[in-house]
């Protein structure tokens, strides 16, 4: 038991090293962006072929999960500034993907959306606690950066492109009745990691910890220069 709970046990460093971490992963650069649209073009032409291999390719190059634990990072520090950026890269990263995904749908129109892949996003319990365990083992990966080579496998089980994808096929294909229970089971999976992110990431009392909020709001801000350099 005691071995247990040293491996939550980390100094500042490691700490702070880890804020940072999760902050750059989820940069809005270009690399960033297209990432989500390729991932999200290949998931969406999986689910139109029925295609499992395709929709696992998909998920393995998506970068979507990073922002989202940025949120919970954000709230465990208590930096406000730090969960506005996350949630704002969060809802223009859906945008890009649901764009892309209502494109190849308008392209290679869905025929049957109650079959195959699709036919598995359903709300339930179950669902979401599937989303917690995934969202639980994606944030424990990121604390411990000698386990971080988990982090493809991690992708393929937190949910969070194919519904994406099967929103913006739904759409082009007008199938309004499916589209709210995808709609509902891709909130489920958002919800279940930003829970499971605030579980893992309070654990090692990151948000007593004042300098882990400045680290992070600095990497926030040294961001935002960037961008506005580039611009």
């Amino acid at each position: 038991m005691k071995s247990f709970f040293n491996l939550f046990k980390k100094d500042k460093t490691k700490k702070l090293e880890f804020v940072s971490n999760i902050i750059n992963a989820s940069t809005p650069r270009f690399d960033f962006y297209f990432l989500i649209s390729l991932a999200t073009a290949i998931v969406a032409l999986g689910l139109v072929a029925n295609n499992l291999i395709l929709v696992i390719a998909g998920m393995i190059i998506a970068p979507l999960l990073s922002s989202i634990l940025a949120i919970s990072l954000g709230i465990t520090c208590g930096s406000w500034r730090l969960i506005w950026r996350s949630v704002k890269i969060f809802i223009y990263s859906i945008a890009i993907a649901f764009a892309t995904s209502i494109l190849i749908g308008l392209i290679f129109p869905l025929t049957n959306p109650e079959w195959g892949v699709l036919a598995t996003m359903e709300v339930s319990y179950l669902s979401f606690t599937i989303a917690i365990i995934a969202g639980l083992t994606a944030a424990y990966t990121w604390r411990q950066p000698n386990i971080k080579d988990a982090l493809p496998g991690i992708a393929i089980a937190v949910t969070l492109v194919p519904p994406l994808s099967a929103l913006g096929l739904l759409l082009a294909a007008e199938e309004w009745t499916i589209l709210n229970e995808v709609f509902q089971f891709f909130g489920i999976n958002v919800m279940g990691i930003i829970l499971a992110g605030l579980l893992i990431f309070f654990i090692p009392n990151l948000a007593s910890t004042a300098k882990a909020k400045k680290i992070a709001e600095k990497e926030v801000e040294n961001e935002v220069k960037e961008n506005n350099n580039n611009n």
